[in-house]
């Protein structure tokens, strides 16, 4: 069914708020604290995974080797990359502009 949501999670003293994009769900679950700061950084990853991705998640047939630019989407995330509101491809984008 595609009504309604789920946008937190309670169990046992923990806490997972839950991003549904188009084709990729992502969820993070922490021990304290607040979960809604994180729906912002977790729309941004799913938009950016789902961008980058595009084609592989058109007809994803299960093989995690078809995103190969997830992982350093993933890790940004963790390292609270997306705090700053820009996405995984902005950031990308600006790097290769820069002169060296």
């Amino acid at each position: 069914r595609t009504e309604g949501s789920l946008d937190e999670l309670r169990f046992t003293g923990r806490r997972a708020a839950i991003v549904r994009g188009n084709r990729v769900i992502l969820a993070a679950i922490i021990s304290r604290g607040d979960v809604s700061y994180l729906a912002p950084q977790l729309r941004a990853a799913v938009a950016d995974l789902e961008r980058v991705h595009a084609s592989a998640l058109e007809d994803w047939d299960g093989r995690l080797s078809r995103l190969e630019k997830a992982e350093g989407i993933l890790e940004r995330l963790m390292a609270g990359g997306y705090r700053a509101g820009r996405g995984w491809v902005g950031d990308v984008r600006a790097r290769l502009r820069r002169p060296s």
